[in-house]
Formats: C-alpha cells, structure tokens, sequence
C-alpha cells in the first residue's frame, strides 16, 4: 500500500517529465502553435506555449521524438481537449491536454521544430 500526504493528488496514469517539442493545431485558431511539453501520460499532456488556446477547445498536437531518438523520424499524435490554461511568470502559457485516445506513434514526423 502507498502512503499519501494530505492534500496529495492521486495520478490515474503514470506521468514522464520530458520536454519535447509539440506543434498544436486548433481549428478556432489560425495556423499552428509551436509549445514545449512539461510532462506527458499514455491520454494526456502538459505543455508550455507562448499563446493560449481557450479552455475547452479541441486540438490535435504531435510531439516530436528527435531529441529522445535523432535519426528516427517519429513523433506521438494524438487529438484532445483543453482543460486548462495558466499564464506562468514569464509570460508564457501552461495547458492541460486530455487526449481522446491514447498517443499513437507516427512513423513520419511532421514538420516540428
């Protein structure tokens, strides 16, 4: 059995600290968001963008792999929604992603910075 702290959130899926590149596309907004994932679950994802997108908006996003694995032209995909957004102290965005389904790996990276 684990032992909690008061107050301590309980995770229903493991979460991996990586920071990884995610290109955003959001139907209500125009063109692509280029963001920094925080952390990322099997359906969901916390990232780091310079625009916000608004709660409750649905998104799909591709996290590019090149910095975990160089030569592979993988990324994740996946479609969600936006849970939440919160301005950090730099000026930037944080914003949880509920993703639909889990990732899935796509075997042809798109354009990701």
């Amino acid at each position: 059995m684990a032992c909690r702290f008061p107050g301590q959130q309980v995770r229903k899926e493991l979460r991996y600290g990586l920071r990884l590149p995610v290109l955003l596309e959001a139907p209500a907004s125009s063109g692509q968001i280029v963001a920094e994932s925080e952390n990322i679950s099997l359906h969901g994802i916390l990232l780091r963008a310079g625009v916000a997108i608004a709660r409750g908006s649905r998104v799909r996003l591709a996290v590019g792999l090149k910095p975990l694995v160089p030569r592979a032209k993988l990324s994740l995909t996946a479609a969600g929604r936006v849970l939440r957004v919160v301005p950090d102290t730099s000026g930037n965005f944080i914003m949880a992603v509920k993703c639909e389904r889990p990732f899935r790996i796509l075997r042809a990276r798109p354009a990701i910075p």
